[in-house]
């Protein structure tokens, strides 16, 4: 009932946003458009964590998340992820280093937007612990390891670190790391977690001072499929 409410809420005022910004009923202003875009990913927020409500709640009701596989191409994944982050990326004044020179063969049986959800969310973590005009970097190499072809995905930022007494628990949800910055309430680590645990993969941060440091390990399609 309190999902309906609010969701039916936030979609009509998301909607009214969106016309405004569509300038069909009249130009806006410099000011003016940037309070209204201001708002519309403030609304897109607020439905963001509705939706890992919703999905924290099926989990511990029993039911699985929902993971839709088919065949992928990584690199297509973090570049469409970036694009998606670029508006929070470019309010921040953060500029992002991309090392995806390994990708050309890494293709994944995977839900695409289900991974660029995971990576969304570690570059906007990024962005929220980063020093202004700061760079996030995402990085990803292909190791073999005795399961088969991996491949590993490290989001770096050059905020204040993970705390080693964080690493584990900040994956469990409403836990928040003890420098966390961002108004979040400690669900989308947690949700990624079991999104990358899902596709028989692995996430952990990695401590380490004058740098926060995610690393995300998925499996590789072998070649005979």
């Amino acid at each position: 009932m309190v999902e309906h409410e609010v969701r039916t809420s936030m979609t009509v005022v998301r909607g009214y946003l969106r016309m405004l910004l569509s300038e069909r009923h009249g130009v806006l202003n410099p000011d003016q458009w940037s309070f209204a875009s201001e708002a519309r990913r403030s609304t897109e927020r607020v439905l963001l964590m509705l939706d890992n409500l919703l999905e924290l709640s099926n989990q511990t009701g029993g039911q699985p998340l929902p993971v839709v596989r088919k065949p992928v191409h990584l690199r297509e994944v973090l570049v469409q992820a970036v694009a998606t982050a670029r508006p929070l990326l470019d309010d921040a004044g953060i500029k992002v280093d991309l090392a995806l020179e390994d990708l050309d063969d890494a293709h994944l049986q995977a839900d695409p937007d289900r991974l660029e959800q995971v990576f969304v969310n570690l570059i906007s973590n990024a962005v929220a612990h980063s020093p202004e005009d700061g760079h996030v970097s995402l990085q990803a190499s292909v190791i073999e390891l005795d399961d088969g072809p991996f491949v590993t995905v490290a989001v770096a930022d050059h905020g204040p670190g993970i705390a080693p007494e964080d690493v584990h628990s900040i994956f469990e949800p409403f836990v928040r790391g003890k420098d966390a910055r961002s108004g979040g309430v400690g669900l989308g680590l947690a949700i990624c977690a079991r999104i990358i645990q899902m596709h028989g993969g692995a996430i952990e941060a990695v401590p380490s001072a004058g740098r926060g440091l995610f690393r995300v390990t998925l499996p590789l399609s072998r070649p005979e499929a």
